[in-house]
């Protein structure tokens, strides 16, 4: 199956969860965060997640975002920008 194309950060927030991660979009930045079962005291952020900084778009950045977001289970490309 071919990766779901992201352009945007909107686009970022509405994927589905993974089987093993789901995605917590903030100002332009986003967290990857492993599913865990409930009661699990790593269920917190700051543990077992990994972050997407503001340039994840950006056309230096977008590889290393879209594998990041493949390695937890997303399958999707993240395009490239320059602004």
């Amino acid at each position: 199956m071919k990766p779901k194309i992201i352009k945007s950060w909107e686009d970022l927030a509405q994927l589905a969860d993974s089987a093993t991660h789901r995605i917590e979009i903030g100002d332009y930045r986003a967290w990857v965060i492993k599913k865990r079962p409930l009661g699990d005291e790593e269920n917190v952020l700051g543990k077992g997640f990994e972050y997407l900084p503001s340039n994840s778009f950006h056309v230096s950045h977008h590889k290393q975002s879209t594998q990041t977001l493949k390695n937890c289970g997303f399958n999707v490309t993240l395009t490239g920008s320059k602004s």
